[in-house]
């Protein structure tokens, strides 16, 4: 199983589709990928702060299916956390939204303890032993190492 992990609200949703069929389309293997995706519900902070739905989740799960029925997508809501970590921050009055933050929730996540890969479009992706360049092809890709929690 190969892990991705997206991060973001309702407005990443597009770009979600886009990176996933990607994905599908230029990679070669047989192996399933496991889509995760850390959202976060701040409207109390601004009314379109929405997290990813339910809705759009099964559209997406539906959408990698059909490349492969192993494939599946799964929603991790953590509202909990940003409150715990950053509610009331100076990060919240930021030109960026908070949603920017969350992949920084992939490394508290003991269970997906994986050496991460940032990409552009804010995509981390979780792997443990296959080669990235097979999906993406690109020269500029940024290792970074995560220390078991």
């Amino acid at each position: 199983m190969r892990n991705i992990l997206f991060c973001g609200n309702d407005k990443v949703f597009d770009g979600i589709i886009t990176c996933i069929l990607s994905i599908v389309k230029r990679t070669q293997t047989t192996e399933p990928f496991k889509i995760f995706i850390y959202t976060m519900d701040l409207r109390d902070l601004k009314e379109n702060y929405i997290p990813i739905s339910d809705r759009q989740v099964k559209f997406l799960d539906n959408l990698l299916k059909e490349y492969n029925p192993q494939n599946e997508v799964t929603k991790i809501d953590v509202t909990s956390i940003y409150n715990t970590e950053f509610r009331g921050s100076p990060n919240e009055q930021c030109y960026c939204s908070p949603y920017t933050l969350l992949r920084l929730f992939a490394v508290v996540q003991p269970r997906y303890n994986f050496a991460l890969w940032y990409r552009h479009f804010k995509c981390w992706i979780c792997c443990s032993k296959w080669p990235l360049r097979k999906i993406f092809n690109s020269p500029k890709i940024y290792k970074r190492r995560c220390s078991s929690i």
